[in-house]
């Protein structure tokens, strides 16, 4: 029998609750669907695959119904993409605590696990962010935005996309498909 080996990624979804401080193409593709309905779609057919969601805290009151479907899903892990989507780095390093710790326990109460790590929205990191994130007791996480750069080597790859985005949704499922039949 032959043995094949298959490389699952690390696969995260951005932005995820995300309720304030939208872009102009998040605004313009929530004129075709919501938020929420964007994510089911993106998240189409992942449902049993351990993904990364990370989290705006800001949004989970007014989203009930979004909580209770990713809390459908005990492979997703849901981590900490800030209070609201805001670059941390022109925070003081107070106040980026205070709001880390926030969306910490908020992220932790609404969906019943153990948040330990910091996705800095954009990926936007610095000394600041850093120390904001190990005194709200989180790991800052910085990947590499390169999308198609470890399909060249042999490391598990990590993978980020957003939800909002038919682009990154489509990118995302060829990147899949690819790694499950790399040799």
């Amino acid at each position: 029998m032959e043995y094949q080996l298959i490389i699952h990624p690390r696969i995260r979804i951005d932005d995820v609750l995300q309720s304030t401080r939208f872009s102009s193409s998040q605004l313009e593709a929530f004129k075709t669907m919501s938020p929420f309905e964007w994510f089911k779609l993106g998240s189409e057919g992942w449902q049993d695959y351990p993904i990364i969601l990370a989290v705006i805290a800001d949004g989970i009151d007014s989203n009930p119904e979004w909580v209770k479907y990713i809390k459908n899903f005990p492979k997703w892990r849901v981590e900490c993409h800030g209070w609201d989507h805001r670059d941390y780095r022109k925070t003081s390093i107070e106040e980026g605590v205070e709001l880390l710790k926030r969306a910490k326990d908020k992220i932790e109460h609404a969906f019943d696990q153990e948040v330990k790590e910091f996705y800095p929205p954009w990926m936007r990191h610095s000394e600041v962010t850093k120390k904001q994130s190990e005194l709200a007791g989180l790991k800052e996480v910085i990947e590499d935005n390169i999308p198609n750069r470890w399909l060249l080597d042999t490391n598990t790859p990590h993978f980020y996309f957003h939800y909002w985005s038919k682009l990154h949704i489509d990118q995302m499922e060829n990147i899949c498909h690819l790694l499950q039949e790399k040799p």
